[in-house]
């Protein structure tokens, strides 16, 4: 084998030029992979950090479960962090203001725990006896309940049960008319708590946005008496998380052993089995889409600058045959050419590709936080991806080299000796061939029979134009729709600028007095106040749901286990400026007598719900009508009880929607639930004007009737302005100047100017992607016609040596163009036109962007094709204009 490897090397040593332009093109294309894998290596990273930031660095739980399965658990030697709660069990908010979440949740945990669920202190301390506690800051935040540290709390601790079943934290809080649908609660213990400290940012995934619970965390009991009396959640992360799966069945974390498995998807990402779980949206499917066109035109490249010289290596072969040379000593040769060229083109690729990564994401990477992630970009090499960079580099050359010498051992040496294979006719494209006599002549006649007769030299060039106008046309119609899409996130109806305070903070104006002076700031464009009121977990019939949400319960809403026919979701009321709300009727057609009656009001109900997940606008109803039902709570708390069973009476309401909008005003936020809105004279009217307690549990209190919603006084104000930062200034200095809060103020400008910053980063790498995936269509094209003429040295010779000018070399070589041309094209237009098809129908699934045809696309890559393959060919034409004649037909070498 030894003298087989010295004629490649020697070989490869004389053909200088194209062994240069082979490790080039391996370089070239090894860098577009690796940088494709190091991408989606540094974005699998960068996602999985930024959700240990939100669910907890965590991979897998169970719940509920015992203290000897805790403890068996810590004994594995395969996970590696584990930490556990101890579920003490669930106590009355006296102070109540947010209906459906009514209770404190308590829970057992070391500061271990707190790490490991991403929740942060943000003043005290860790508990460190079992009557110290630890609050959530949401709980004044959202539920108005004030403490401090020092505080004392009486808390009654027990269990919720409806039915006799016991509910934990997915379990939303349920409401009734009547006893026998009454969720109950059961105190077990009664405990004196001292508030040690107070804490943010913990997990949804331990209590999510319809818990009915605010967690609280106190001492984790560790005396044998205590902990083994307890139920635990148990978190925990083993050694190799792609095994997570089977590791669970091995222990028996399963279902079918009454074990709750819970696993975080987030946190696994892509690298998990979980098929992409943690990295959902079109993040994802622009990291496929553009890792499959760039190996594709990878492999196109590699596979070009082989195959177009197979005329001289399926020769070379066999005259190698006919001195006695084995199909495995061939095959040796081939795959030690491969080799070669590979072991110096692929280093060099795989440092280009991670330093241009390295180089872009230093410009680029904190412009992601545009996207709603907490911390920048950064690169992230991974073995993993380098490594499949390299194998799939030379996988890629050792095709592209083997397929030309298999079809050369596939011929006899006499056959392949005089390329007899290599001609072919086809009798039935006279016509053809008449048509182009006439129009370009001899010329024209020529270049259309050696298309025809040497198809085979011309597979490559074809193929490269066919894969060089559907990556330029679906690059840019993927590029195109991708920024539609972001647009179409990002510059929905927004305020620039928002305030809120309460009506009892402000002295010496009415709200309406007030709102007045604010607009008169000088670059206020639009201006409107609503009076919010706070979020309700509520009912609503299953009927007036649209299919999305009956079949995404669990994501926006969740049905009660024993009450199939009945979902909950959240829902919000705001009372707006009767002027706005004017507009939005006029806007609609909508009867103000039947709006804007004050003793029966119907609602205009803002659809469309933000689902995190693909970051989509769905519809949670199916029509224009809905009704959902809601209660208020009267809590009567007596120190004395006489009986396990604690009840508390409610108000039932019901709210009808009379008209469905899908437009959100700029006024009015996007909120986790349906928004009802009503005018500002409807609140107004029910001010002071509040049912009378009693046996409410067999009757609902008047239809619409607002009298419990109107509590609330925060005063919501949205400007709209040309300059917001300027805005933002002076409206705090007359915020200032009445005494009011200024730190309720909030400034779009910064999170806009992050989204036009996010476009125009798409703009740009969009135009980037398409210029480099237009040059290696070039290069494509370059390297495929330089070598067919190449081969064609000793052709052209004969032409001319018989009277061919140059005038009608040039004129059967524009006709060539043209035929090559229109054939690439004949064929990978449609075929791009069904991918941006396929791209609009995998993309509505989540966004929803009006599909357009993609005619300036189509004729830019037209235009492309023809203006690449023409330049190309004349310009390699020209290098050898003035080639001797003699020697050239002499000449047997490439």
């Amino acid at each position: 084998m030894k003298i087989f490897r010295q004629i490649t090397l020697k070989y490869l040593k004389k053909n200088k030029i194209r062994t240069i332009v082979a490790i080039i093109g391996i370089l070239f294309s090894a860098a577009m992979i690796c940088a494709v894998t190091t991408f989606i290596s540094s974005m699998n990273h960068y996602i999985v950090e930024n959700a240990i930031q939100n669910t907890g660095d965590w991979q897998a739980g169970v719940l509920d479960v015992d203290w000897e399965t805790y403890d068996s658990l810590s004994q594995q030697s395969e996970i590696t962090d584990i930490v556990g709660a101890q579920r003490i069990g669930y106590a009355i908010i006296t102070q109540l203001e947010y209906e459906y979440k009514c209770y404190y949740y308590l829970l057992g945990v070391k500061k271990e725990f707190m790490d490991t669920m991403g929740a942060h202190i943000t003043s005290g301390r860790m508990p460190r006896e079992s009557f110290e506690i630890l609050l959530p800051e949401s709980l004044y935040e959202v539920g108005g309940v004030k403490y401090k540290i020092g505080d004392k709390m009486v808390l009654e601790t027990g269990k919720r049960k409806y039915k006799s079943v016991e509910l934990w934290q997915d379990d939303p809080y349920t409401f009734h008319t009547t006893e026998l649908d009454r969720e109950l609660f059961s105190r077990e213990k009664t405990r004196l708590y001292t508030v040690v400290g107070f804490y943010d940012d913990l997990s949804y995934k331990i209590e999510s946005a319809s818990a009915p619970g605010y967690t609280v965390f106190t001492y984790f009991e560790e005396e044998p008496l205590w902990k083994e009396g307890y139920k635990y959640d148990v978190y925990f992360n083993i050694k190799n998380s792609q095994k997570i799966y089977d590791f669970a069945k091995e222990n028996g974390l399963t279902a079918e052993n009454n074990i709750t498995p819970e696993f975080n998807t987030d946190v696994l990402g892509i690298a998990s089995v979980l098929q992409l779980g943690g990295s959902k949206g079109m993040a994802v499917v622009v990291i496929v889409f553009v890792m499959s066109l760039i190996i594709v035109g990878a492999i196109a490249l590699i596979y070009n600058m082989f195959a177009i010289s197979v005329s001289e290596r399926t020769k070379q072969f066999a005259l190698l045959s006919s001195m006695g040379a084995t199909q495995k000593q061939i095959r040796g040769m081939v795959l030690y050419e491969s080799l070669v060229v590979s072991v110096v083109g692929i280093p060099l690729g795989i440092i280009t590709g991670i330093g241009g990564i390295w180089v872009a994401l230093q410009f680029v990477g904190d412009k992601f936080q545009a996207l709603g992630y907490i911390i920048p970009m950064t690169i992230h090499v991974s073995g993993t991806a380098v490594w499949a960079a390299a194998i799939l580099s030379f996988v890629t050359v050792l095709i592209s080299a083997w397929i030309p010498s298999k079809r050369a051992m596939e011929a006899t040496i006499i056959e392949t000796i005089r390329q007899n294979n290599d001609i072919y006719q086809n009798q039935k494209e006279n016509k053809m061939t008449d048509m182009i006599q006439k129009v370009f002549g001899l010329s024209g006649m020529l270049a259309e029979r050696y298309c025809n007769r040497s198809k085979k030299k011309y597979q490559a060039t074809v193929l490269s134009l066919f894969i060089s106008a559907i990556l330029f046309v679906l690059v840019s119609f993927f590029m195109d729709y991708l920024l539609k899409v972001v647009e179409h996130s990002f510059r929905e109806n927004s305020y620039d600028v928002a305030f809120y305070y309460k009506e009892t903070e402000l002295t010496g104006y009415d709200k309406d007095e007030f709102f007045e002076l604010l607009k008169t700031q000088e670059n206020i464009t639009d201006a409107v106040y609503t009076t919010s009121t706070k979020t309700y977990r509520a009912e609503i019939d299953k009927k007036y749901l649209s299919d999305w949400a009956l079949e995404n319960e669990g994501t926006l809403t969740r049905s009660y286990r024993l009450k199939p026919e009945v979902v909950s979701l959240n829902i919000n009321v705001a009372y707006v400026q009767d002027e706005a709300f004017l507009e939005l009727l006029n806007k609609y057609g909508l009867n103000k007598d039947e709006y804007m009656n004050p003793e029966a009001p119907k609602a205009i109900v803002v659809d469309g719900v933000l689902n995190s997940s693909t970051n989509a606008n769905v519809r949670l109803l199916a029509g224009d009508e809905c009704i959902v039902t809601f209660a208020r709570a009267i809590f009567e708390m007596d120190t004395m009880y006489t009986t396990s069973t604690f009840l508390s009476e409610k108000l039932m309401y019901n709210l009808e929607g009379g008209k469905t909008i899908y437009e959100r005003p700029y006024y009015v936020e996007g909120e986790d639930g349906l928004m009802f809105l009503y005018p500002e004279s409807v609140r107004r009217f029910y001010i002071g004007k509040y049912p009378e307690k009693g046996d409410v549990f067999d009757t609902v209190v008047k239809l619409n009737d607002h009298s419990r919603l109107v509590e609330d006084n925060m005063c919501n104000c949205k400007f709209l302005s040309d300059d917001a930062n300027a805005s933002y200034e002076a409206l705090k200095q007359i915020a200032e100047e009445h005494n009011l809060n200024t730190n309720n103020f909030q400034n779009n400008a910064e999170q806009i100017e992050k989204e036009k910053n996010l476009i125009s980063i798409i703009e740009v790498l969009s135009l980037g992607f398409i210029v480099l995936m237009s040059l290696i269509a070039a290069i494509n094209v370059f390297n495929t016609i330089s070598s067919n003429i190449s081969l064609r040295r000793r052709e052209f010779a004969v032409l001319k040596s018989i009277g061919m000018t140059e005038k009608s070399l040039n004129r059967m070589l524009f006709v060539e163009c043209i035929l090559l041309s229109a054939k690439s094209l004949l064929y990978g237009l449609p075929v791009a036109l069904i991918g941006t098809v396929l791209i609009h129908l995998i993309a509505t699934v989540e966004y929803s962007v009006a599909y357009h045809f993609p005619w300036e696309f189509m004729g830019i890559a037209v235009a492309v094709i023809f203006v690449i393959t023409l330049i190309c060919m004349f310009y390699i034409r020209r290098t050898r204009k003035k080639e001797n004649v003699i020697e050239a037909l002499k000449n047997e070498n490439i």
